[in-house]
């Protein structure tokens, strides 16, 4: 089951939705619909309740992460969302491979070597279409 958390930003703060948060998403529900054409939306505090429900279910298997939305300015409740089709990172990074820009014990990273080398040099120019190697 994924752990819920709080996570915080400058205008909103996402929190693990529970059912205080009914009375302000049924509010935030009764406003302007005009932007819910693809999600569902409560009707009403009845309505809230279910789908806090429906919401809680799915994260007790593990389907999903559901928020209430907050405006930090004030606490106002202003909607929600959910995160799905939860994934978790197993071990090591398999995609490309980065190297820090510098650090003590690490060289610097590869460098293209420049245009104008001397003859013979991993800058030596090339012929037209030819790709430069990187002197790493």
């Amino acid at each position: 089951m994924p752990a819920p958390v709080t996570l915080t930003g400058r205008t909103v703060r996402l929190e693990p939705l529970t059912e205080q948060h009914a009375e302000g998403l049924a509010a935030a529900a009764a406003e302007d619909r005009s932007t819910f054409g693809f999600t569902a939306v409560p009707q009403g505090l009845d309505g809230a309740l279910e789908f806090i429900a429906a919401a809680r279910a799915d994260l007790a298997a593990g389907r999903s992460l559901a928020f209430a939305t907050v405006r930090a300015s004030d606490g106002l409740v202003v909607g929600s969302t959910r995160f799905l089709e939860l994934d978790y990172w197993q071990g090591r990074w398999s995609g490309r491979r980065c190297r820090p820009a510098r650090s003590a014990t690490r060289p610097p990273p590869c460098r293209m070597p420049p245009r104008s080398a001397a003859p013979g040099s991993p800058g030596t120019p090339r012929a037209p279409g030819s790709t430069p190697r990187p002197s790493c």
